[in-house]
């Protein structure tokens, strides 16, 4: 697995020293493959920002680097592949998701067998969003809180909930993949269940969790 690390741009503390935070993942494949994903390398580098002096907060760093350390997990756990949007490949699937409404930082994916998905993570979705989705021959699956990828605006406080609900949407022909696919993120959510076994366990921090980040002066 490679194992490298995330940077978000540094930030100046109360003492006016700039600090370079940084994030450590083992992931199942290199920076570049999750950049798809248009909210996880739009303010991080695979390399270590040059020097610099304010234009960030801490706050900023952690929301940015916490949602990289989702965006990681989600992707290994599902195996989807994040994509750039091409209205050839994507369009009719996202013009169905859309006249449903409640559109919210939108991102395209895709399983192995090429099954295409639409993430939405709505700051407000429908209370029958899924039957909506229905109505339009459409299926979907609410992620766990700790896989979600935005999440949105930040909160460090344990036990926060996170602003935006993800919904990991496809066509109805999809179902065998999409019962696949929850029945993997279940195993994985419950996987301290092995505890004591042969299975070596990696427990799933929560989705404002800072584990693996560092602060480098």
């Amino acid at each position: 697995m490679p194992n490298f690390l995330i940077y978000a741009r540094p930030y100046e503390n109360q003492n006016d020293k700039t600090i370079y935070p940084q994030l450590k993942v083992n992931a199942a494949n290199q920076f570049k493959f999750y950049t798809p994903y248009p909210y996880f390398a739009s303010h991080l580098y695979e390399k270590p920002f040059p020097r610099f002096k304010g234009g960030s907060r801490e706050s900023t760093a952690n929301e940015h680097l916490a949602r990289a350390r989702r965006v990681v997990l989600f992707t290994d756990i599902t195996k989807l592949k994040p994509m750039n949007f091409s209205k050839h490949y994507y369009g009719k699937l996202g013009d169905r998701v859309y006249k449903v409404g409640d559109c919210d930082h939108l991102s395209n994916w895709k399983s192995s067998r090429g099954t295409k998905f639409i993430l939405n993570e709505s700051y407000h979705a429908h209370p029958d969003y899924m039957l909506k989705l229905a109505a339009e021959g459409l299926i979907a699956i609410e992620l766990p809180t700790a896989i979600s990828p935005y999440c949105g605006r930040w909160d460090p406080t344990p036990g926060a909930k996170p602003w935006t609900t993800s919904f990991l949407i496809c066509d109805a022909d999809g179902a065998d993949e999409l019962d696949n696919l929850i029945w993997t993120i279940n195993i994985r959510m419950e996987d301290d269940k092995f505890h004591g076994g042969s299975i070596e366990v990696n427990l799933i921090p929560a989705w404002n969790s800072l584990e693996g980040v560092s602060y480098v002066k």
